[in-house]
């Protein structure tokens, strides 16, 4: 992945994680590298019926698509 995930925010997206995982939800955040302890850049992705939001790094995304709402 080497777009910035800043251009996610307040998205609705359809991600294909690095293990093949798929997974559709609201991009609810963005975390600056320098706001997070690893200094890498994240997404906090809500999803439908799920009790917790997901956080994902560029190293843990294959592929992303806006979907439209």
């Amino acid at each position: 992945m080497n777009n910035s995930l800043t251009q996610y925010e307040n998205k609705y997206i359809r991600l294909i994680a690095t293990d093949n995982e798929i997974y559709e939800g609201f991009v609810s955040d963005y975390i600056d590298p320098i706001d997070n302890e690893n200094n890498m850049e994240s997404i906090i992705l809500d999803i439908e019926n799920k009790l917790y939001p997901i956080e994902f790094y560029p190293y843990e995304i294959a592929s992303v698509e806006i979907l439209k709402r």
